[in-house]
């Protein structure tokens, strides 16, 4: 009786290179997966910033639009009386001119 491998170095060799390059395949490739959902990541956090800064200057352009509208009305209010104050007491008593006269004299 003799012994005999049923596995041969020579098999059992190529079967660990071929395993090994089959894990080591899968690990490059889940590395380039890890890398590209990096790269993801990354473009969508700026896409993200850009959409924000975007609707925060919106709101800032709208502000500053309603802050013009408003800002003539606050003069007007400072400088004295409005336009459309002056138009009602010309109608009503004469000019403004004219009352600040009447009242002096």
């Amino acid at each position: 009786m003799e012994e005999v491998p049923a596995y041969l170095m020579s098999k059992f060799i190529s079967d660990i290179g071929g395993v090994l390059g089959l894990w080591l395949g899968m690990s490059v490739l889940t590395a380039c997966e890890f890398f590209e959902f990096g790269i993801d990541l990354f473009v969508f956090s700026i896409c993200q910033f850009i959409q924000y800064k975007k609707e925060q200057g919106e709101k800032n352009d709208s502000k500053v639009a309603n802050d013009r509208t408003i800002q003539p009305f606050e003069q007007q209010s400072q400088m004295g009386l409005s336009a459309v104050q002056r138009a009602s007491f010309s109608v009503g008593i004469g000019t403004v001119e004219q009352m600040e006269m009447s009242e002096v004299a």
